[in-house]
């Protein structure tokens, strides 16, 4: 998702991430100094976010399970663009980002997830997300009009559509992956 903001918002023509092509250009993703995988350190969230919001505190402690991090050199410019870093690790690096102009834009460089099946509930964020996604699917029923099909057309072409095409395909597979997480909470399986 940030590698998709800085490409199609910035016009960072070959932004990319460093697991899938570390010799490209412009490395938005890039090698953590120290991996993280399988420790659990804590994110710092900046009050007054939806990430702060969400976990109703300004603090919590997550599960890692990655060796790569937002390149320290985009953060100006990525929150120019609007995207907003809204949690942090120990040292500074950017851990939760997120979008506040869209109804739910938010991610996590941590697996959240892993720490549904250790708590035994549903975290924050998925609760969070699946009242954002049934609250957009309800507010979408029956309102398509030619006048929304024009307005649909307009923003099409606009260039903030290349986000918004970003963040539905996002919403759509965190929604798929997060109804994976209730069917299987569900049925007491990990």
């Amino acid at each position: 998702m940030i590698v998709e903001i800085a490409r199609n918002v910035l016009r960072v023509e070959h932004a990319d991430h460093a697991e899938t092509n570390p010799r490209a250009a412009e490395l938005v993703i890039t090698p953590l100094a120290c991996s993280l995988v399988g420790q659990r350190c804590p994110v710092y969230l900046q009050p007054g976010t939806r990430a702060a919001a969400i976990y109703g505190t300004n603090s919590a402690v997550e599960p890692y399970f990655c060796n790569y991090g937002l390149n320290a050199d985009f953060e100006p410019r990525l929150e120019a663009a609007g995207l907003r870093i809204s949690g942090r690790d120990a040292d500074g690096g950017a851990r939760v980002v997120e979008l506040e102009d869209q109804p739910f834009f938010l991610a996590t460089l941590y697996v959240f997830q892993a720490r549904e099946a250790h708590v035994g509930g549903l975290h924050p964020i998925t609760r969070a997300f699946v009242s954002a996604a049934s609250a957009a699917g309800r507010g979408q029923t029956g309102r398509h009009t030619r006048a929304s099909a024009r307005t649909h057309e307009r923003q099409r072409r606009s260039p903030g559509h290349a986000l918004d095409l970003a963040n539905r395909t996002l919403l759509a597979f965190s929604a798929l992956r997060c109804f994976q997480m209730l069917f299987r909470h569900d049925r007491g399986l990990r």
